[in-house]
């Protein structure tokens, strides 16, 4: 049996460890904050441009999973390109 998003998310809110999910965005907003303006404070750059080094190691990872998973899907339900 497939569960729907949403069902999880109320099971995930009425179950064990629902004040985790308060608690850990609400510490990473706090703790963005505080480091942000400590950075702003010293002279150091924003954080944007370590996430921009960021998305240039993510962005080859994502695109070569996705790669490999549509190559192999093919393989193994038998659909190969045509050749011509």
């Amino acid at each position: 049996m497939e569960v729907g998003f949403f069902e999880t998310i109320a099971r995930d809110l009425s179950g064990k460890g629902q004040f985790r999910l308060i608690l850990q965005p609400l510490a990473a907003l706090i703790l963005g904050v505080r480091f942000g303006i400590a950075d702003a404070n010293a002279g150091h750059p924003p954080f944007v441009h370590l996430m921009v080094g960021a998305l240039l190691v993510w962005l080859p990872f994502v695109s070569t999973r996705a790669l490999t998973n549509r190559i192999w899907r093919r393989i193994r339900t038998g659909q190969h390109p045509r050749t011509a």
